[in-house]
């Protein structure tokens, strides 16, 4: 009995030593799991300094559209679309019944672009010439034009051609893929940037370099750079008037309503624009036809090539259009004053349709580049007719000493090339009975 009772109480205790071990676990794991839980409410709870954010980058990076290229001889690389415009680059555009200013220069010319872009307000297309294809240079040129005018980030597309001397000479599509942020300090303040252009000395002067300049080529990239119905091809240092586009789009819209235009103009017309140049000393620039007409009378505007070449202008007929009675400056709208015949060697300056004849690209520095098209568009079948209420001035007056010293050599050079342009146009246009 005794025994039996010693050993109820060794189980006794044996049993509560075991729910005491048992009870202790069961209290740990409670306590380990409330901390986890507060520890990870805490961790929710907890108040994060935010992290400012991150502003995104506008960079200058190699462009989608961007394509390499040669031209049609081999010498020359063509890079279009080295940058696009912001309008082209979010396609803002359909470029139906709109016009693209087409023009070319070399760097140091760049400067211009700023006083076109802003009185267009527009598509334009630029061709960069380099004799070397220096791109990061060209890149920060073209960097601190679109910083410092939004007409320029908004409206210009830039390509460049350059000369292949050697293979080693080409551009490769892995030297593209660098990047400028369009927010990055500028390396010249922006009231600076238009002379810094100006005087850069990493690149040539238009026609001042030993390598040919060769303008027609580069009119024909920036042509087709374009993407609208009509383009205006005029030289980098030339304005046309204030709202010129606008007046053109709606003049073509009208004619379309009007008429019932289908895909081609009636008489495949070509619209010219009287063409002046404006003394430099003049600083505003005349926006519409009745400031022109006050400063003709003054000497500050005279027709365009008076000294060097009138009978490169004179076609235009001046004085008709002088003496039109436009109506009021309220009344802005663009007509055709009259046609003229196309008759050699009168080279004018007009807007129109992008499938007419492009320029001959063997052309090249100075002499007979632009009036070879002029020809051509007249051999092909295409009027003349000279607008109203609109025109294109070129800065400064141009004057017979004004020129490289080597214009007189390319002048005879191409009045023979232009000579046999003139036979090849007999083959290419058999059914025509217009020459030039």
């Amino acid at each position: 009995m005794a025994l039996f009772r010693l050993v109820r109480q060794h189980c006794t205790t044996t049993r509560l030593i075991v729910v005491l071990v048992t009870s202790i676990i069961l209290l740990q794991l409670v306590h380990l799991f409330l901390l986890s839980l507060v520890e990870s409410r805490a961790e929710q709870n907890k108040v994060q300094k935010p992290k400012p954010p991150t502003p995104p980058k506008r960079t200058l990076r190699r462009p989608s559209r961007l394509s390499l290229g040669l031209d049609t001889s081999g010498n020359y690389q063509v890079l279009r679309f080295l940058v696009s415009s912001d309008t082209i680059a979010k396609k803002a555009t359909n470029g139906k019944d709109d016009v693209t200013v087409v023009t070319q220069c070399s760097v140091s010319n760049l400067h211009h672009v700023q006083t076109l872009a802003e009185r267009w307000v527009g598509p334009i297309s630029v061709a960069i010439f380099s004799p070397k294809p220096k791109i990061k240079s060209i890149y920060l040129v073209i960097l601190h034009l679109r910083k410092c005018f939004p007409a320029i980030r908004e409206y210009v597309s830039f390509h460049l051609v350059h000369p292949l001397g050697e293979v080693k000479d080409a551009v490769r599509p892995e030297s593209l893929d660098f990047t400028r942020d369009d927010n990055m300090a500028l390396e010249v303040p922006c009231n600076e940037v238009l002379e810094w252009i100006q005087n850069f000395q990493n690149f040539n002067k238009n026609y001042g370099d030993d390598v040919p300049y060769p303008n027609n080529l580069l009119r024909n990239v920036a042509w087709q750079g374009s993407s609208t119905d009509y383009v205006f091809v005029i030289d980098i240092d030339m304005v046309p008037s204030t709202e010129l586009r606008q007046q053109f789009t709606e003049f073509i819209v009208l004619k379309k309503q009007t008429m019932q235009w289908d895909m081609e103009e009636p008489q495949n017309l070509v619209y010219v624009l009287p063409a002046f140049e404006i003394d430099s000393d003049v600083s505003n620039l005349p926006m519409y036809r009745t400031e022109v007409k006050a400063l003709w009378d003054t000497g500050d505007v005279r027709p365009f090539y008076q000294e060097i070449c009138w009978k490169c202008q004179k076609h235009t007929d001046y004085t008709q259009w002088r003496e039109l009675n436009v109506p009021a400056v309220t009344d802005r709208k663009l007509n055709i004053a009259f046609e003229v015949e196309w008759t050699d060697p009168w080279e004018p300056f007009f807007i129109a349709n992008r499938n007419i004849p492009k320029y001959d690209e063997r052309f090249k520095q100075y002499g007979f580049n632009r009036i070879s098209q002029v020809c051509e568009v007249h051999v092909a079948g295409y009027n003349f007719a000279i607008v109203d209420n609109a025109f294109v001035l070129h800065k400064g007056f141009k004057n017979p000493g004004g020129f490289h010293e080597q214009k007189d050599k390319d002048n005879d050079k191409n009045r023979i090339l232009f000579r046999l342009f003139k036979e090849e146009l007999h083959t290419k246009y058999p059914d025509s009975l217009r020459r030039c």
